[in-house]
């Protein structure tokens, strides 16, 4: 949604390399100085911010690229719509959500530039997903904070239903088959998922909430109805999906999940940084027969199928360069 174009910021001058000796970094061409390398990125990026007053202007900043242009009208007049309908945002493989404060940067610029105030809680994160421990402790605190609803989930496949989850788990190659019948064994997971995955991936899915301390709405705002879960529902044996048990309500935090005719739906942006061990220059480079590939063939899919039920409106992946984008989200 909020893209900086190349040479869009300032276009102050690189300073020159410096005079002493410089440190050395092992490239796939060889050894090259970080200066060196830096100096030969220098002509295709923008320059950096270089003073506190830049630094402060940055939402200013990301506001006028937005807006300034041949088209400036337009693109205001666009801007202002998603605005008015509302952004609903959300994530997995969170990390520390950074994502969240690229959009709020712009859209603080945005309101400043137009001399407008938006509507209150026009820009929502209703969800982060991370399993790591430092990243969650982070994701808790700030969903904790929130203005509204936001909850945290450790685990994509805790969102699926309990057999997707069993049959999942039964077909995992173990850590001791070779690379190419982990691989394998992966491509036979994928297939099962895509051929299943109108019944596995379902708006009413739960999981199990590390901010609420029980299963909250996998899909804030998505699901179908409101229903209600049983109060005594705990971790251990809750189903995930929510078809037939309903979902849970939350004391004082219960979820709207009616369809709501007379409100615009949002536009639903999800942002993920997806897990880059397998492909990464620096790892046993394992590929698709890494242990990632389970996750992720679960979030691609899902993904499909939003798409395909006109759920989801638009996707951020970033992984390493190294990660096969065509191979494995593009087709």
């Amino acid at each position: 949604i909020f893209l900086m174009e190349p040479g869009s910021a300032s276009s102050r001058p690189l300073p020159p390399a410096p005079a002493s000796s410089p440190k050395r970094h092992k490239s796939r061409g060889g050894w090259k100085s970080w200066e060196e390398d830096r100096h030969a990125r220098a002509s295709l990026l923008p320059a950096g911010l270089s003073s506190l007053r830049e630094l402060m202007d940055w939402p200013l900043t990301l506001a006028a690229d937005l807006i300034d242009g041949d088209d400036s009208a337009k693109q205001k007049l666009r801007l202002m719509t998603i605005m008015e309908q509302g952004i609903r945002a959300y994530s997995d493989y969170s990390g520390v959500d950074c994502p969240r404060e690229a959009l709020a940067c712009p859209t603080q610029g945005l309101a400043m530039h137009c001399g407008v105030e938006f509507k209150e809680g026009a820009v929502q994160w209703v969800r982060s997903c991370d399993c790591g421990i430092v990243q969650s402790e982070v994701l808790e605190k700030i969903a904790s904070r929130c203005p509204y609803k936001c909850c945290h989930f450790e685990d994509i496949l805790a969102r699926l239903p309990d057999h997707a989850q069993q049959w999942i788990e039964a077909a995992t190659p173990s850590s001791d088959m070779t690379p190419a019948d982990r691989e394998a064994a992966h491509q036979d997971i994928r297939a099962w998922v895509r051929a299943n995955g109108r019944t596995i991936f379902t708006r009413d899915a739960t999981s199990w909430c590390t901010v609420h301390q029980r299963q909250c709405p996998a899909h804030p705002g998505f699901c179908s109805q409101e229903v209600k879960a049983p109060a005594n529902q705990t971790k251990m044996g809750a189903s995930s999906s929510a078809q037939g048990s309903g979902l849970p309500s939350i004391d004082g935090l219960d979820y709207e999940c009616k369809d709501d005719q007379e409100k615009p739906e949002p536009l639903n942006v999800t942002v993920s940084g997806l897990t880059c061990v397998g492909w990464s220059v620096e790892g046993k480079q394992e590929s698709g027969a890494h242990e990632s590939e389970i996750p992720l063939i679960c979030w691609t899919e899902e993904r499909r199928i939003w798409a395909q039920m006109g759920i989801e409106d638009v996707w951020f992946a970033e992984c390493t360069p190294c990660f096969p984008v065509v191979d494995k989200l593009a087709k």
